[in-house]
């Protein structure tokens, strides 16, 4: 049954020019899933009255307003959502008969198994078109944001859409499992962080390349003896991350900076930790350690 009205928060996620408009302005474009069908034509208009977001679509007659309570930025190449309360997608599937073969070879290809899929909740949204990646308070298995990651061809839209609750300002995703020693891997991204951890290392995924003071406390808190940041190491940007995560973290633990050539790969190869299997990520932490 095709929804009967129209989520401007989620727009905003497909054409960020929607928060940057002003009181009078409006604006025209896609309507992503319109229920009568995607023709191309820009047939969904937006128009800004006061603090509300009004929204109309002329080929199927959906209407939707934001009064603006929620917070919508944007950060690291990402498109950031904060909501004050959070649900996952009501349509999230973990059965592969209804996922798309893209999402399938995505996680096949960075050794991601259905077990798991299963106990991270990866699965599947066909309302979003994407892969869900939930972050769980580790304790109590609050939910504290989730991520929604581009894998269909044509999805021109940013690599990931993250939503996370208002009041939690830098997420982490923290993999579970049986550890060696005493030392925390800082990543990216949540699949990287597992990867990580199923070579047996504690792994914290930032969802990006921010870090919070409230991260460090948290780190102080663990007790960790050394903290390794092990990011894309793919731009200068991410490099002047490493760089100010690392004088933070420096005044609580023994800190190292994982760079694409203490791996030993081409050039042209990312330093992502997800590509590597459990005895290379050992063997690159244990370089680290020394």
């Amino acid at each position: 049954m095709a929804r009967e009205y129209i989520n401007i928060k989620e727009l905003m996620e497909f054409n960020p020019d929607i928060r940057d408009m002003e009181d009078g302005n409006q604006l025209s474009m896609r309507h992503p899933q319109c229920p009568a069908g995607d023709d191309g034509r820009q047939v969904l208009f937006i128009k800004k009255a006061g603090a509300k977001h009004l929204a109309f679509c002329h080929h199927c007659s959906q209407k939707g307003i934001l009064t603006g309570e929620q917070t919508f930025i944007r950060r690291g190449g990402q498109n950031l959502l904060i909501e004050k309360d959070l649900h996952l997608p009501p349509d999230l599937t973990f059965n592969r008969s209804e996922q798309p073969v893209e999402h399938i070879a995505w996680l096949h290809q960075y050794g991601i198994t259905l077990k798991v899929q299963r106990e991270y909740e990866i699965g599947w949204s066909e309302n979003w078109g994407r892969t869900i990646l939930p972050v769980r308070e580790y304790k109590d298995g609050k939910l504290l944001a989730f991520q929604r990651r581009n894998v269909l061809r044509g999805d021109f839209g940013p690599k990931y859409l993250t939503t996370r609750l208002a009041h939690i300002k830098n997420p982490v995703f923290k993999a579970r499992g049986p550890h060696l020693g005493n030392a925390l891997v800082l990543t990216e991204d949540i699949l990287s962080a597992i990867k990580i951890n199923e070579a047996g290392h504690y792994a914290w995924s930032l969802l990006g390349t921010y870090m919070t003071n409230s991260v460090v406390d948290e780190i102080a808190l663990a007790g960790f003896d050394d903290v390794i940041i092990w990011l894309d190491d793919d731009n200068e940007a991410v490099r002047r991350s490493q760089k100010v995560m690392r004088r933070k973290i420096k005044q609580i633990a023994d800190v190292g900076v994982m760079r694409h050539g203490d791996l030993g790969i081409r050039e042209n190869d990312k330093s992502d930790p997800k590509i590597f299997t459990p005895n290379e990520i050992r063997t690159a932490i244990a370089g680290k350690l020394v």
